[in-house]
């Protein structure tokens, strides 16, 4: 596997890989990815979901801002690896995390034949250790999820609205446990999906739906 830059460890690597470089790891000199990557996955692809459909945006868009920018990129294990020059060589390759990804970049190539110059993240991790290849793979398909409400968390109008409160003496739980960790009153504090059922129940007028979907709300930009 061909990379652009590269962190290298005594047993291990993080590299920026050229999206057409790995996709033509993925295939292996063949013209289909190759299915015994994924053994070690916890998934399979999952198809149309929301967050592979981000990905497939962000994979049609601007090619002037780098894919790694926008994407976690991939987690290999391998039982060796070692590099020469600006090439990765890996023994028994496992994509355990990063399946999505590599998925979209597959279907993006079948599509796209161009030499693409922007870069994916890839880490790639040689032991043969059966217990640490499986904490690997356990450790990095078990991260804290991240909420809905969270990713609006630095939009403009929410650092407004936490100006506002404060000034009344509310604390706006913009950045989650934030105010918490800073030994506010738990009355005092308001949470992203509480203020959003307020807007939907005082200027909608449609409190079965604030009720219901709480966290859905969230992604209505008119809410």
């Amino acid at each position: 596997m061909k990379f652009v830059q590269s962190l290298n460890g005594t047993s291990g690597y993080i590299s920026l890989v050229k999206l057409s470089d790995f996709y033509k790891f993925l295939c292996g000199g063949g013209n289909a990815v190759r299915a015994d990557l994924f053994e070690a996955n916890v998934r399979d692809y999952q198809g149309s979901t929301e967050v592979n459909d981000e990905i497939e945006e962000t994979l049609k868009g601007n090619k002037e801002d780098d894919f790694w920018w926008f994407n976690n990129g991939v987690t290999i294990i391998a039982s060796r690896a070692n590099s020469s020059g600006s090439i990765i060589t890996v023994e028994n390759p496992q994509i355990v995390n990063g399946l999505q990804t590599s998925s979209q970049i597959s279907l993006y190539f079948q599509e796209h034949h161009e030499d693409d110059q922007r870069t994916v993240m890839v880490k790639v991790v040689a032991s043969e250790d059966e217990e640490i290849r499986d904490r690997i793979i356990k450790a990095t398909n078990n991260q804290n999820p991240v909420l809905l409400a969270s990713l609006r968390a630095t939009d403009k109008v929410q650092r407004d609205i936490e100006h506002v409160l404060k000034m009344n003496e509310l604390f706006y739980d913009r950045r989650k446990n934030f105010y918490k960790n800073e030994g506010k009153p738990v009355n005092k504090i308001v949470s992203i999906n509480l203020l959003a059922q307020a807007m939907m129940t005082l200027f909608r007028g449609e409190p079965d739906n604030a009720r219901a979907r709480p966290s859905s709300l969230i992604k209505d930009n008119d809410v």
